[in-house]
């Protein structure tokens, strides 16, 4: 359901459950984004404000859910999303938390002094 142009209201499920998020699908710039950044620029935008936004409500997209929003292909978002993490931009994502944790948790156990030591790094800003 259109909420306000650009908004949508889009419906996560948890097994039996459903919980909605309320995300902003076009935003006012994206115009000049597309424009000026080209195709791949905007769906990078809108991949991080779709993931940032769910994120706030206390929710995480998976890659279905956000291969279905952005009409594209799982691999291209996989791409994506590991060339925003390249430059130091998070992306929280449905599924990835758990192994980045674990990632996180060896890196910190083989860095450090502390057995068991984990360090994050917090994302960086919001463009692309």
């Amino acid at each position: 359901m259109l909420t306000e142009f650009g908004r949508i209201e889009y419906f996560l499920r948890n097994g039996s459950k459903a919980r909605k998020v309320l995300l902003t699908l076009i935003g006012q710039s994206d115009e000049a984004i597309l424009k000026r950044e080209g195709l791949r620029g905007l769906r990078l935008r809108r991949l991080v404000r779709l993931t940032r936004e769910a994120e706030e409500q206390g929710s995480l997209l998976s890659y279905e859910d956000l291969s279905a929003l952005l009409v594209t292909s799982i691999s291209t978002l996989k791409r994506d999303i590991a060339y925003l993490e390249r430059k130091g931009i998070r992306v929280p994502i449905k599924g990835r938390r758990k192994r980045q944790r674990i990632a996180l948790s060896e890196e910190g156990v083989a860095g450090s002094t502390q057995p068991g030591a984990v360090s994050e790094q917090p994302g960086v800003g919001n463009s692309v």
